[in-house]
């Protein structure tokens, strides 16, 4: 953390997390044992069991589990209002997330508008938030060297659907095959990372023009204009490009069991490449049968529950490594409408825990380990947040501390969005406590007036 940071932090305390039980993401069990732990300067200072709280601030952890802080690695800040650095994190702290990756993505000049960004972080957030640089123009590829080097970013995004009509109307200009293909050889040297977003754009066109013949406006429609064929060959061209020039291909939000097919397939052709594979909580529970109509239109489209339970197996046996919540601030005004013309996406931070702990832990049988390598420990370890996604000493003290047993109907609050795909929805498991930077956060979203941001700027280290 920078020096402006530490001194909004304030002098910090020492907190003592008394007995409960330590979720360590490298364990095949948790120990039946309880433990305590020790935070002092925002940093894990002991683990173990009859730790001395001294002059530290206890927080009874009996009958609740520690887990390291939640990491949602897909989020898109700044698409509710300019508001969303403080209403979006504040989402995510209230639902046991402790840092964020945001996809910042603008036709502009980065080397001149990324630092005031981090400078809002630090000023703003209510939880650690890192960045991914969206690549739109050739200026932003030339320097993808200074984002590395300089702003600490080794992560970014690319659409492979935003050529033609669709690539003018982002502000994208630069999506080719043959430029993939050169901006993931450049990204490789610089041991970096691009995550994509994997559809093909002429099935879209094509098939959307069929679908609108049709009269078909809904979600299935949806879903028949952006078919799993039109998601798994892009996927497909995309790792075979990855293996070709050695770049680390991170596969966003995958959604359908024909794409698992083909992931599967060039992993098993080419068992060096470095191919990640992501899944968002909305595919794990809704489908294009969702009561929420419109409302759940979102990019790749909800699909069908054999995909739904496809998914769940990949995450069962090790093939998923990450699950983030694709979050954006839409507001329900500007979901309403034709599917064709509502935005795409809505906010799903808060959620990303309890969901995992509702539909893995508590009807799946999926381990509290598994779930804390899905949502910290692989995501610290892919993006580079070094000390960060464990719970050991030394490790930075961002913590989720959780009870597997509270109940309750899923609430929408502190987002700009006024609404949840989940809302009303009871779920078992829920996070208790979240601690960022060594400070107790989420329980001071409810009971302080004015709440003090306590999250940082995230600058992150390329694989090499």
């Amino acid at each position: 953390r920078n020096t402006e940071s530490m001194e909004r932090l304030g002098k910090q305390m020492k907190v003592l997390l008394k007995n409960g039980y330590l979720v360590d993401p490298s364990a095949s069990a948790v120990p039946e044992l309880p433990v305590s732990v020790l935070l002092e300067d925002g940093r894990i200072a002991a683990v173990g069991a009859g730790l001395d709280a001294g002059d530290a601030e206890v927080y009874d952890c009996t009958g609740l589990y520690i887990m390291p802080g939640v990491i949602d690695a897909h989020t898109h800040i700044g698409y509710g209002s300019e508001r969303d650095l403080e209403t979006e994190t504040k989402n995510a702290v209230s639902g046991g997330v402790t840092s964020l990756i945001t996809y910042h993505r603008k036709a502009e000049n980065y080397l001149e508008t990324v630092p005031a960004f981090i400078d809002k972080i630090n000023r703003e957030a209510f939880c650690n938030v890192g960045i991914h640089l969206g690549l739109s123009t050739y200026e932003q590829t030339d320097q993808l060297a200074t984002y590395v080097n300089e702003f600490k970013i080794p992560s970014f995004k690319y659409f492979t659907n935003y050529i033609g009509a669709a690539g003018v109307k982002a502000g994208v200009e630069i999506v080719s095959d043959a430029n993939l293909i050169e901006w993931m050889t450049r990204i490789a040297r610089l041991g970096g990372t691009l995550c994509i977003h994997a559809e093909n754009q002429d099935v879209i066109e094509k098939r959307t023009a069929i679908v609108k013949a049709k009269g078909e406006d809904n979600l299935q429609g949806w879903y028949e204009a952006r078919p799993p064929i039109c998601e798994a060959e892009a996927i497909l061209r995309c790792a075979y490009f990855a293996a070709k020039t050695g770049c680390r291909f991170y596969a966003v939000h995958v959604t359908c069991a024909e794409s698992l097919e083909v992931l599967r397939m060039m992993k098993r052709q080419y068992p060096d490449a470095q191919i990640i594979v992501e899944t968002c909580p909305h595919y794990l529970t809704h489908t294009v049968d969702s009561e929420w109509g419109n409302v759940g239109k979102v990019n790749p489209p909800l699909r069908k529950q054999s995909d739904v339970e496809a998914l769940w197996a990949a995450i069962e046996e090790g093939f998923v490594s990450v699950v983030a919540s694709d979050h954006v601030a839409r507001p329900l005004a500007k979901k309403t409408g034709s599917i064709f013309s509502v935005n795409a996406g809505f906010p799903g931070c808060a959620t990303l825990l309890p969901v995992l702990l509702e539909e893995g832990y508590h009807k799946r049988g999926l381990s509290l380990n598994r779930i804390a390598q899905l949502c910290s420990a692989n995501p610290a370890e892919i993006f580079g947040m070094e000390g960060r996604g464990s719970v050991k000493a030394g490790a930075v003290a961002d913590l989720t501390v959780v009870s597997l047993d509270q109940v309750k109907e899923v609430p929408v609050e502190f987002s700009n969005a006024d609404y949840n795909i989940y809302q009303g929805k009871k779920m078992r498991g829920w996070p208790v406590y979240t601690f960022v930077n060594g400070c107790e956060s989420r329980q001071a979203l409810y009971q302080e007036k004015d709440p003090v941001p306590h999250g940082t700027y995230v600058p992150r280290t390329a694989v090499k």
